[in-house]
């Protein structure tokens, strides 16, 4: 998960944004938390995969099965 170098943040929000040293501390620690919590990670990505890689098959599976179905309608 990407974090913010908030120590890094809060010196540049301080010494190039005029910033109070109590401000910026406060305000490089709640963007961290906004990203952090927000953001995917590694493993959020391969349960995405492993839930699509399923769906794949069932929506297949289902479509040969209907047209099979729709199929033996027709010729009957």
């Amino acid at each position: 998960m990407a974090m913010i170098d908030t120590l890094k943040l809060a010196h540049a929000l301080r010494d190039k944004g005029g910033f109070t040293q109590e401000t910026a501390e406060g305000t490089a620690e709640a963007l961290n938390e906004a990203f952090t919590q927000s953001a995917a990670t590694k493993a959020d990505i391969a349960e995405l995969r492993a839930e699509l890689s399923t769906m794949k098959w069932v929506l297949g599976f289902n479509f040969a099965a209907t047209l099979g179905v729709l199929l033996r309608v027709v010729t009957h």
